[in-house]
């Protein structure tokens, strides 16, 4: 991703500026190393096991890690609109791309407020859409 928008991006999703990009970074790596790694144990604990077979505790665990997150991410949405500041950028996509799992896999919770309402956009926009 970071290689397609350094190439092909321009300034809206490769910023020239290091302390913007760097801010993009931050929620990208965040994204994979925190937020996916603790969906992707719940989405294979629940939604890829047997339900005979499911570890109900774990399966609550990882619900709950998810969801302190979530409330990390709702946390840097009340100071802008987007994840890596005040217009969409590449620090969204990877996390939009979890969360469209997420908010589909009966086992979460409801999303944090700000959460919400940055996730109802990025479902609005065109790409997403089509």
């Amino acid at each position: 991703m970071r290689y397609l928008a350094a190439t092909n991006g321009g300034e809206i999703y490769w910023s020239q500026d290091p302390a913007t990009r760097s801010a993009v970074d931050r929620w990208m790596d965040w994204s994979q190393s925190q937020f996916d790694a603790s969906f992707m144990a719940l989405f294979w604990g629940y939604y890829r096991t047997p339900e005979a077979e499911r570890n109900i505790q774990m399966n609550r665990l990882h619900v709950k890690r998810c969801r302190s997150y979530l409330l990390l991410l709702d946390r840097c949405l009340s100071e802008h609109g987007y994840v890596g500041g005040d217009r969409l950028s590449l620090a969204d996509t990877p996390i939009g791309a979890l969360m469209y799992r997420y908010v589909n896999l009966d086992a979460t919770d409801d999303l944090p407020p700000r959460v919400a309402k940055w996730y109802g956009a990025l479902t609005e926009r065109e790409p997403f859409t089509a």
